[in-house]
């Protein structure tokens, strides 16, 4: 909880400075008892109202003084609600193991036919950008919510040679800062000091393999967690087995035509570091075997909510307890020292 007010934070000294003019009065009174010439009556007085009932009224008083005090400070607290609108980085991997047509035609097809439905799918509200990263990370698409232009940006992929899977999560973060603030300087230098909660962005980073060039996923992913930025991961996985294969310039999809014969080699999805990643920024991940598994990853609701951190204002709320409080005392004390 915070306050709008906090320089009159100071006015809560008023509850125990009330409450030591009580212990005062009670003591002052205490004196004047004990002259009472004749000490019969005092059980006949004790019995009639107990120490516990005598005190409350006034301990319900303080509660009513206290929370009217934090009332005039104006406090507020943060909530998590959904976002209508938001920003999605999609940071995909175009490496040349993309090209290989264990999941038919080839992965990069069937990833670029998931993700055009997933961006049909998102509201107008929504504006999405697109990071491929192969040898190195670089922003095809900033966000928009021009379907055309994402649309032109997702079937104009084309495949690198390595896979810079840090790369793609720093250059997303760097497109983010720039969209929230276009005075923010890149991920080398100095970063934006981190927001009040969840970011109204997010970064949805498909991959098939692991990282094998550039800084570390790890690395990238505690810069995102320190800005507020969730990351999902979808690990695209072969449902025959791991396979890498490099583009071969007979490939139908045209992609990477400048590469000679591929090789076909072991390989496979780096989930523990994928894991690694969704779990430090508070984001998921997500297997995906096969093209049904894709769409299926990319169906799930939890890709499309975003969640951003609000201030409201509970001003009212303390005000409302104050008066509760209060009329339980008035009544306390008018039942147990009625005036008539």
């Amino acid at each position: 909880m915070s306050l709008l007010w906090p320089n009159l934070w100071y006015c809560i000294l008023l509850v125990p400075l009330v409450a030591l003019a009580y212990i005062w009065g009670l003591h002052r009174r205490g004196r004047y008892a004990s002259r009472i010439s004749s000490l019969s009556i005092v059980p006949e007085a004790a019995r009639k109202q107990s120490q516990w009932r005598r005190h409350l009224p006034f301990g319900f008083f303080l509660v009513t003084l206290s929370s009217l005090l934090v009332a005039v400070c104006r406090p507020e607290i943060s909530i998590n609600v959904p976002s209508k609108q938001g920003t999605i980085i999609l940071a995909l991997d175009v490496s040349r193991s993309m090209c290989s047509p264990d999941i038919q035609p080839t992965r990069i097809q069937a990833l670029e036919a998931t993700l055009l439905h997933f961006i049909a799918a998102q509201s107008h509200s929504t504006r999405i950008g697109i990071v491929a990263f192969s040898d190195f990370a670089e922003l095809i698409q900033p966000p928009t919510n021009d379907q055309a232009a994402l649309h032109q940006a997702i079937m104009g992929l084309m495949t690198g040679w390595e896979r810079a899977i840090g790369e793609g999560i720093y250059e997303s973060l760097d497109v983010i800062a720039r969209e929230e603030n276009p005075d923010s300087s890149d991920s080398s230098g100095s970063t934006p000091p981190p927001p009040s909660g969840n970011s109204p962005a997010v970064i949805v980073l498909v991959t098939n393999g692991v990282n094998t060039v550039g800084r570390s996923p790890l690395d990238a992913a505690r810069l995102a967690a320190q800005r507020g930025i969730r990351v999902y991961t979808i690990g695209l996985s072969s449902p025959t087995g791991p396979l890498e294969t490099s583009c071969q310039s007979s490939d139908p999809s045209g992609f990477g035509g400048e590469f000679q014969h591929g090789t076909a080699r072991p390989s496979g999805v780096d989930t523990k570091t994928l894991k690694q990643i969704a779990a430090l920024t508070g984001g998921k991940y997500f297997p995906a075997s096969g093209l049904s598994g894709l769409k299926n990853v990319f169906q799930d609701a939890r890709l499309r909510k975003i969640l951003i951190s609000e201030k409201l204002e509970v001003t009212v709320a303390f005000v409302a307890l104050g008066g509760l409080f209060a009329t339980i005392s008035f009544f306390m004390t008018l039942y147990w020292s009625p005036l008539i």
